[in-house]
């Protein structure tokens, strides 16, 4: 298995996206950064993304050496 550790990039867009939220408000909400039900709910959707991401990743490679 391939151990290399890759930097998975979440971007605002990506996360305004999965939230259904409009990307000045998910800009908004990152950069203030205040503890508010809105951070708490953006930190988690950028943790589903990455895991997401890194499963497709997972996958993809397993389909290449297939």
């Amino acid at each position: 298995m391939n151990t290399e550790i890759k930097k998975i990039e979440i971007s605002i867009k990506e996360v305004a996206a999965y939230l259904g939220w409009k990307y000045s408000r998910a800009q908004s909400v990152k950069f203030r950064q205040e503890p508010s039900e809105d951070y708490e709910e953006y930190l988690k959707a950028v943790e589903k993304i990455r895991v997401a991401k890194i499963e497709a990743q997972k996958t993809f490679e397993k389909f290449l050496k297939s």
